[in-house]
């Protein structure tokens, strides 16, 4: 059987023809609109973000540059997308753009200045935006930094200072390494005791002190004996004199205080071997 199509029928299979076309043509054009949409979303926000970058390049270079080897990082704070340094605002970052102020990264040593400051975009995750700082500066500071060491009581004294218009003291302290905690005091003990200093031109220098123990000697006692005479009585004793050796003196007692069996103090007497130093009467050192 044949199916004939009369005017009525051809007409009806076009309109169905064109309102495919139509529909196919409107979902293309509404498709691609959203598609260029997007696009131009993209851009704008990259637009926004490549600026706030070149912004806080700028800036940083800026107080870099200003203060070189005085830059100070803890003056660098990130609250709320807001950038500041010393309380000054840097930028802040668009609404677009996250900065993940817990894993910003800053660091000064020996003529660097390196800062890290990631951005995160979410609505373009594959596309990287973070800050990366770097300013190299020279370092005119060719001089170490001096140091000495004294013993006060029981404690082992360090002083240290760096040289004018210096770079300025990067660490002080007992490790030789150079790093860690610094320190300018210690408990005495017998041994050699080095201290270090290093500045921040990395320019170092060390100190040393050698302490021993002290020699201990015991005066002899002296018995007064003899007679007064005129009302004084001549009492012979030794003492220790200030090279901490026993040296005998004469003193004298009054009349009423003669007594020919007295016996004069005893006293022990500390000293150090030639070249050294007494602190106390437990230590010497040089």
């Amino acid at each position: 059987m044949k199916l004939k199509l009369n005017n009525k029928g051809y007409m009806l299979v076009e309109i169905i023809l064109a309102s495919a076309l139509a529909f196919g043509l409107a979902f293309f054009i509404i498709d691609l609109t959203i598609k260029l949409k997007n696009k131009n979303d993209d851009l704008v926000i990259e637009t926004l973000i490549s600026t706030d970058r070149e912004i806080i390049n700028n800036k940083l270079m800026d107080y870099a540059k200003e203060e070189e080897e005085n830059f100070d990082c803890s003056k660098l704070t990130i609250e709320n997308n807001t950038i500041k340094y010393d309380g000054n605002i840097i930028d802040i970052v668009n609404e677009y753009g996250n900065i993940e102020s817990d894993k910003k990264e800053c660091l000064t040593d020996l003529g660097k200045i390196s800062i890290k400051i990631p951005i995160n975009v979410p609505q373009m995750p594959d596309k990287e935006y973070d800050i990366i700082f770097d300013y190299k500066y020279e370092i005119g500071d060719m001089i170490a930094p001096t140091c000495s060491l004294s013993i006060e009581e029981n404690i082992i004294k360090a002083t240290y200072s760096d040289n004018e218009g210096g770079s300025g003291i990067d660490y002080y302290g007992w490790k030789s390494s150079y790093t860690g905690e610094n320190s300018e005091t210690k408990e005495v003990s017998i041994a050699t005791h080095t201290y270090y200093v290093k500045d921040k031109a990395g320019n170092s220098d060390s100190c040393s002190i050698e302490v021993i123990a002290t020699t201990s000697k015991s005066c002899n006692c002296q018995t007064c004996g003899g007679q007064c005479h005129h009302g004084t009585y001549q009492c012979c004793k030794d003492y220790c004199n200030k090279y901490g050796e026993c040296d005998a003196i004469c003193g004298t007692c009054s009349y009423d205080n003669c007594d020919p069996t007295y016996t004069c103090n005893c006293q022990t007497c500390y000293s150090c071997s030639t070249g050294y130093t007494k602190a106390n009467d437990s230590y010497c050192y040089k």
